[in-house]
């Protein structure tokens, strides 16, 4: 009977707690706080803000399609397949000239074909968002530009260390599978951290401080908005 008796205890306690933290989740910004509504997710107890983003989303992040000059055609793109620098997706060194950005948690090997008898100029802009096709997995999504030539008839194969907009979600090196070409965000907090940080020069800062990027992106995925503690870490990023 007294087992019985403290089951039924830890049961409507528990109860009790979910029920505390469904009502957290479903505060709105009415307020007056500047903080944004926090909708609720029902097959999860953390809040969803954007499509895409964020540890209980499984829906295709929202945005621009990305448009690629007539002829450049995007292949694939995974995890970096093995350490030897013979292969061409092998994984890059910081000061390799085919690795772009610094995230850690979404490092993928990009590919692009140029099936034309002309080079021509790949660009992918900050904010563009690579999809995994495990839902499982984060999304990753770019905070620096990416610019090079594609030779004729040639495929190129480019590091991209992207950060993720899944909270805890796997890495992409958890990832059995690829990832699709998505496209360039217009979810508004990224967009005002990309514009703040095309201003900067961010592979000179120090890793602490390239740091504030990522948990920019994690403020986005988890809060909804990048909290004043952060912006104050980005703000020492040196200008360009």
């Amino acid at each position: 009977m007294k087992r019985k008796y403290v089951f039924l205890l830890k049961s409507a306690l528990y109860g009790l707690l979910i029920t505390g933290i469904l009502s957290a989740c479903s505060k709105s910004g009415g307020d007056g706080s500047d903080e944004p509504e926090e909708p609720v997710n029902t097959d999860c107890i953390v809040p969803v803000h954007f499509k895409g983003w964020g540890t209980c989303s499984y829906d295709a992040p929202e945005g621009t399609p990305l448009s690629l000059p007539k002829g450049l055609s995007f292949v694939w793109a995974e995890h970096p397949r093995t350490f030897d620098q013979k292969d061409s997706c092998a994984y890059k060194d910081e000061d390799d000239p085919h690795r772009w950005d610094v995230g850690s948690h979404v490092t993928l090997c990009v590919s692009f074909k140029n099936s034309t008898n002309a080079p021509l100029n790949l660009v992918l802009p900050p904010g563009l968002i690579f999809v995994s096709r495990d839902q499982e997995s984060q999304n990753g999504i770019l905070a620096m530009r990416v610019a090079v030539t594609v030779p004729a008839n040639t495929t190129v194969y480019n590091q991209l260390n992207m950060h993720c907009i899944n909270g805890s979600k796997s890495t992409s090196g958890d990832s059995k599978l690829n990832y699709t070409l998505g496209p360039v965000t217009n979810v508004k907090p990224a967009k005002e951290l990309i514009a703040f940080l095309e201003g900067k020069n961010i592979k000179k800062a120090h890793n602490s401080i390239r740091a504030g990027i990522s948990i920019a992106f994690s403020d986005i995925d988890s809060k909804g908005f990048i909290r004043e503690s952060t912006w104050d870490i980005l703000k020492q990023l040196p200008n360009k």
